[in-house]
């Protein structure tokens, strides 16, 4: 008797109770386990456990069976998913889920804390860094984000604002102008240089630094550019 009216408290707290359970592919969550952490259409279950799970909608992502799943960001225009995940040592690191068969981004991981991704197909471009248990995204608004290049305090990426057909000895060329985001490594956001613009026929750009804040930018004619980056963000550094 008594197991049976156990039997019947589970199935009305199943039946009645909001969060017990998450779509055909999820797994029951038992009484008195960790509860589940909601992130926009995100939700990890359960939170701050090795061999937990990510599902989009309530709806079976990714299960990690050796890692902990922390946070989950979409990538613009719907091109994959990216999850940070805590290895058995403590460390971090992003990892890249494809939702759809046609998505054909890389994820590439750059200096420290900072990750690049590429789908040139769909013409996106973005750059990510990981703070904590937080993926932030340092190119909203953008699709070309690219160029990453960092020394010990700050790291700078560009997008490219705008092309135009041109003449030059004769021929006709494609002029590119880039737009620079200085980022400060020990601070959350970055600025936009508004004041700095580089142009150039190439629509790659090669960036680099010399000392902690002089930028140096080698153009596609073997021309070296320097700027100090303190005449453009005083206040970030």
């Amino acid at each position: 008797m008594t197991v049976r009216i156990h039997l019947v408290l589970a199935i009305f707290l199943t039946l009645l109770l909001p969060g017990i359970s998450w779509g055909l592919e999820a797994f029951t969550r038992p009484l008195g386990q960790s509860a589940h952490l909601e992130m926009g259409n995100f939700q990890i279950y359960p939170i701050n456990h090795f061999g937990n799970a990510l599902y989009l909608k309530q709806t079976l992502l990714k299960h990690f069976p050796e890692q902990s799943v922390r946070a989950a960001l979409n990538i613009r225009d719907d091109r994959g998913v990216l999850a940070l995940v805590e290895e058995q040592d403590g460390m971090l690191k992003l990892e890249l889920i494809r939702t759809a068969d046609d998505q054909e981004g890389r994820l590439r991981k750059g200096r420290g804390e900072f990750y690049e991704f590429a789908d040139y197909k769909a013409g996106v471009q973005q750059v990510f860094r990981v703070q904590a248990d937080h993926i932030e995204l340092l190119s909203p608004g953008v699709r070309t984000a690219s160029g990453l290049t960092l020394n010990d305090t700050h790291a700078v990426f560009y997008h490219i604002s705008e092309s135009q057909e041109v003449e030059i000895a004769g021929q006709a060329k494609r002029r590119y102008t880039f737009r620079l985001h200085l980022v400060k490594r020990n601070a959350p956001g970055k600025v936009l240089l508004r004041k700095l613009r580089i142009q150039d026929t190439s629509a790659r750009l090669r960036l680099g630094w010399r000392g902690l804040s002089i930028l140096t930018a080698t153009l596609s004619n073997g021309g070296v550019q320097e700027y100090d980056l303190r005449d453009y963000a005083p206040g970030f550094f």
